[in-house]
């Protein structure tokens, strides 16, 4: 799966950056969290196969400056992608995400949880590149459009409850929790319950 874009930067733009995870919902997530808080990191694409991105990489039209990437992948995975940049020595800043970052080390490669912020992850590439793009700071969110209603059934979702067992806590019948569920997709423009749950946990709302 890719995804590309040939929007222009936007004013806070000054970096590209490419996103491979081999979940599809994370990467979309991540690229939707990036545009929403006018990071200076704009997504020129997101993959969920390791080896289609160490050719982009390779590639000077397709480079991105910076370069996002799941650890544990199955063919290639994070750490030997992140190799593979090393011996052929493209001009990419490389930086590693996984579940477990605690036992993900990788001498050379800052591995971060997959759950950090946008923030986080602009200023360790500031910090790699030794660029004032540390000083960054997000673009003020906009205030949660979600009722409470469609608040905690996402929170209940986000804890791994099934719809059953949220329609039981919440003491409403299970059409009503999935209606709850599809009106926060449409409020928050979200393709996915999982890309729901990432935009309400990098607002801060759950």
């Amino acid at each position: 799966m890719t995804t590309e874009t040939s929007e222009t930067t936007d004013r806070h733009g000054r970096y590209t950056l490419g996103i491979v995870d081999n979940d599809p919902l994370v990467a979309e997530a991540l690229r939707s969290s990036f545009k929403r808080f006018h990071a200076p990191l704009e997504v020129i694409w997101t993959l969920t196969d390791s080896e289609d991105a160490l050719a982009r990489c390779l590639h000077a039209q397709g480079r991105p400056d910076v370069l996002l990437t799941d650890i544990d992948m199955p063919r290639l995975s994070g750490r030997g992608l992140f190799h593979e940049l090393q011996n052929r020595k493209p001009p990419i800043t490389v930086i590693g995400i996984s579940a477990f970052p605690n036992i993900a080390e990788e001498p050379g490669l800052v591995i971060l949880p997959k759950e950090s912020t946008v923030e986080e992850i602009v200023q360790l590439a500031g910090m790699l590149r030794h660029d004032d793009l540390t000083r960054w700071v997000p673009t003020p969110t906009k205030p949660n459009p979600l009722s409470p209603s469609e608040l905690q059934a996402l929170t209940h979702y986000s804890e791994g409850l099934t719809t059953t067992a949220i329609a039981h806590t919440m003491h409403v019948s299970e059409s009503s929790v999935k209606t709850f569920a599809k009106r926060a997709y449409e409020k928050l423009d979200a393709h996915s319950r999982t890309e729901d749950i990432v935009i309400c946990v990098r607002n801060g709302w759950i």
